[in-house]
């Protein structure tokens, strides 16, 4: 009996320490349990907001009617029991399959994001804390730190490149805090905001920005080619929409005024 014990212990000893080992391989960059659906196209807007006096606190998600300027909160999880509620975030786009992702607000991973639920899982660790996000088509991720460096992944998460982006004249306060590409395009581009508002992309060396005007967005913005080209961005809780020339279209106060909005998305 005593042997079968020892055994036993034995057994579970070595069992713990491989399972230590698979963890620290990168197993606990996915929580593979958890399952994420793709936002299914025609959806429309969806915005994720940060509380300033709670910044660590679990993400608020909210759909939003682009004419009225309704905001309807999605369900969220009890107190962040669930093991899949989103932490803060600070930018979110989707890739062309309806897979949103999501970088942390105070934490230095990506996540897929369902902002209908309020669910993520954690996909990836990057190297900082990032601030804004974009998916190319090509299904590549491209984020921007706090640091003002430019990080591109591929599909797997694998970084490919980490680019410090040198800000050209016109850019009064350089960090970038907005990317994305124009979805549906050909030959796709990535246009930046800084925190002034000012409206660019990156050259053909993707490291100095191209000033071009000033649209007053402050935060995470999408672009979405259909039959014409439509910027969708926020300065604190203000929607605004632009054309490719940075012509205002229309403007709308969301949520009173009380949360800031950090990402958003639209398919």
């Amino acid at each position: 009996m005593k042997t079968f014990k020892f055994a036993l212990y034995r057994n579970i000893i070595a069992f713990i320490a491989i399972a230590n080992i698979l963890i620290s391989c990168g197993g606990s960059d996915s929580d593979s349990d958890i399952i994420i659906d793709p936002l299914p196209a025609g959806s429309g807007l969806y915005v994720t907001t940060v509380f300033p006096l709670l910044p660590d606190a679990f993400a608020n998600f909210y759909k939003v009617n682009e004419i009225t300027g309704e905001t309807v909160q999605q369900p969220a999880p009890d107190d962040g029991e669930d093991p899949a509620y989103c932490p803060s975030l600070s930018a979110l786009d989707s890739r062309t399959d309806g897979i949103v992702f999501g970088a942390g607000y105070n934490t230095a991973a990506i996540y897929e994001v369902d902002p209908r639920t309020t669910r993520c899982r954690r996909v990836a660790t990057t190297p900082e804390i990032m601030r804004a996000l974009a998916v190319r088509s090509d299904g590549h991720i491209f984020t921007v730190s706090d640091t003002n460096k430019l990080y591109e992944f591929d599909g797997n998460f694998v970084e490919l490149s980490a680019t410090t982006i040198q800000c050209a004249s016109g850019f009064t306060s350089c960090p970038i805090t907005g990317i994305d590409f124009d979805f549906g395009a050909v030959i796709q581009s990535l246009y930046v905001i800084d925190r002034s508002g000012v409206w660019g992309a990156l050259d053909s060396t993707a490291t100095v920005l191209v000033s071009q005007s000033g649209v007053g967005l402050a935060d995470d913005f999408d672009i979405y080619i259909d039959s014409t080209f439509t910027v969708r961005g926020f300065a604190g809780s203000e929607y605004r929409i632009f054309d490719n020339l940075g012509n205002l279209q229309s403007n709308i106060n969301l949520l009173g005024g009380t949360l800031t909005i950090t990402g958003a998305v639209y398919r």
